[in-house]
């Protein structure tokens, strides 16, 4: 018959300990120490030595998508209106084939269940 080991609950194994050890260091809460609770600061190491992020790189505010900037993008499937007939557009969709011939670029953008051919030459806002 297999000897069985009795555990009392007053001793607990080392990993036990350090099991308990882990948990109640996640519990602590570090408190900031003297001024430094206003700004958070990281230590990065560069070739100059220990740098501080925040004089670094500044304290930015969250980006929150507070500015609608940008450009106006037209849908593919309104690209059949004649209101865009020779008008510069900016259009957004998945490149789904494109080939070069000579100084043109023949491409196809897609989205969704559209498609729309594309030609782009090389010119001055354009390079090769």
């Amino acid at each position: 018959m297999p000897d069985i080991t009795h555990h009392d609950d007053d001793r607990k194994t080392k990993k036990e300990l350090r099991k308990l050890q882990r948990e109640t260091d996640k519990l602590k809460v570090k408190e900031p120490e003297g001024d430094q609770s206003k700004a958070h600061t990281v230590t990065l190491s560069g070739k100059n030595g220990i740098l501080s992020a925040t004089e670094a790189y500044g304290v930015l505010p969250l980006c929150q998508s507070q500015f609608a900037d940008g450009p106006k993008y037209t849908e593919l499937k309104e690209l059949s209106d004649e209101v865009y007939v020779n008008q510069h557009v900016w259009v957004r969709g998945r490149l789904h084939r494109s080939r070069m011939k000579g100084k043109l670029c023949f491409f196809v953008l897609r989205l969704q269940d559209y498609r729309v051919q594309n030609v782009l030459s090389v010119g001055e806002r354009t390079p090769k």
